[in-house]
């Protein structure tokens, strides 16, 4: 008989290497992202 197992969300992520790089690089890409405009509005404005 099989049985089936529960494998939840981020244990199938944290396996799969290319699941891990994706989400790796879209975190940094999002972070870096909101930093460079939090500094772009961060300039002060002429008058």
């Amino acid at each position: 008989m099989a049985e089936t197992i529960d494998v939840s969300f981020w244990e199938k992520v944290c396996d799969n290497d290319f699941l891990l790089l994706a989400f790796h690089v879209g975190v940094s890409t999002l972070f870096y992202f909101v930093w460079g405009l939090i500094d772009i509005l961060s300039i002060p404005t002429l008058g």
